[in-house]
């Protein structure tokens, strides 16, 4: 228990100053993109379908109702978050409060993970998905470049394709979270990415570790918008999934949704990359 409260307590501190923090005047790409050879991205294959997207379950997640029927084409997923060392070669900078290699790249703002999927995605001879001008960003989802999730091809895939029985990513039941999870009640700290259990489609920290931005603005479903949703036209806040290492079990669940504003910064948020399938 003192261990616990002293943990929360140093989180709150950090909590605090990053909410401070956001991206200087000019959030817009560089204009001079930096040289970068060809980078390997360990890729999983998610073969698209239809799923029904939203939260079945009792739990404090107001907003992930109603379940609806969702369809997502193919795409291919990133099988770890993107890590420190990957974000510093491709960025040239280490945002995250400790220096590691393999942790995931943490404190990354919104517009900073859409600057580095265009980046990656230049390095490896792909189309940029992202236009990004001063505090906007659009994107074309029909190039074949790196970019964030949608959230429903982010929920389909945490929950192993959509199966109806993945209220964790990787498993059902409460007493198994830690074996493929870094949360709250397990050790409330992130940790280098890959060390727990993948999820049945071979994808690791979907639940845990650090949350992960998706491209969609928070707001209620968009109920008209049944094959590759993309979300609300406008809002305040972007979509953040799959709980983190300070968050307990109802919040690392697969449905549960979050909000946070794109242009700060936040010590528990990363991400992880996808494309569009066959490209």
């Amino acid at each position: 228990m003192k261990k616990s409260i002293f943990l929360t307590i140093i989180f709150f501190m950090v909590f605090l100053l990053a909410g401070c923090a956001s991206v200087s005047e000019s959030i817009a790409e560089p204009v001079k993109p930096i040289a970068l050879d060809k980078i390997d991205i360990a890729e999983i294959p998610v073969e698209g379908g239809s799923f029904r997207m939203g939260d079945p379950w009792k739990g404090e997640n107001p907003d992930g109702k109603p379940v609806h029927i969702v369809t997502v084409s193919d795409f291919n997923m990133a099988k770890y978050e993107v890590t420190q060392a990957l974000f510093n070669y491709v960025m040239g900078t280490y945002p995250s409060y400790i220096e590691t290699d393999l942790m995931p790249a943490q404190a990354i703002t919104w517009f900073e993970a859409l600057r580095f999927c265009n980046l990656l995605s230049q390095a490896n001879g792909l189309e940029k998905v992202y236009t990004i001008s001063d505090s906007k960003a659009t994107a074309d989802f029909t190039k074949n470049g790196y970019r964030l999730p949608t959230e429903a091809e982010w929920e389909y895939a945490a929950r192993s394709g959509g199966w109806d029985d993945r209220k964790w990513s990787g498993t059902n039941n409460e007493n198994k979270i830690a074996e493929y999870a870094w949360y709250y009640d397990d050790l409330p700290a992130p940790h280098p990415v890959g060390r727990k259990k993948p999820n049945d489609l071979g994808l690791y920290d979907m639940t845990g570790n650090v949350e992960e931005w998706c491209w969609d603005w928070y707001g209620p479903y968009v109920l008209g918008m049944s094959t590759n949703p993309t979300g609300p036209p406008s809002g305040t806040y972007r979509v953040a999934r799959g709980g983190a290492w300070n968050w307990d079990a109802d919040y690392s669940r697969t449905v549960r949704r979050d909000g946070f504003t794109p242009t700060k910064s936040n010590p528990v948020m990363g991400f992880r990359v996808v494309r569009n399938g066959d490209q």
